[in-house]
């Protein structure tokens, strides 16, 4: 996806607590681990600078990260798109329209929502709606 365009993935979730954790919402590489190494995705981690929900765009453990709001338990909606080849976008509830233009991973991203607890503290993460959308592309 990081060359091409004309792709759109839309999650609507729900995150209750915000201490202690670590979430994900959005195309991973890896689903099965607690601290992906190539994703596109919705972060929230409380072991960050950036503790907020944030777009985060990561390659080889190296970040393009934009934070969006503070963290709540209220629904949200992201929309993560490319219509432009090399230029990632995200829709966040009613927030403007961010994007970012490099640092991409490449290869072997799928849906998903993590959600890790680092503390004692019960965590629940809710998803109600997933959609995606991928067209035209060519190798």
């Amino acid at each position: 996806l990081s060359n091409t365009s004309g792709w759109c993935f839309k999650f609507s979730f729900k995150l209750t607590g915000s201490g202690g954790q670590r979430f994900y919402v959005g195309l991973l590489n890896q689903v099965n681990i607690s601290n992906p190494a190539n994703y596109i995705a919705i972060r929230q981690d409380n072991s960050e600078p950036v503790s907020a929900f944030a777009l985060v765009i990561n390659k080889a453990n190296v970040s393009t990260v934009i934070s969006l709001i503070s963290v709540d338990s209220a629904w949200h909606t992201a929309v993560i798109s490319s219509t432009t080849s090399g230029l990632i976008e995200c829709k966040f509830d009613s927030l403007s329209l961010v994007s970012a233009a490099a640092n991409f991973p490449a290869a072997g991203l799928t849906p998903a929502m993590v959600l890790v607890t680092l503390s004692a503290l019960a965590k629940n993460a809710q998803i109600d709606f997933f959609a995606g959308k991928v067209s035209g592309l060519v190798r």
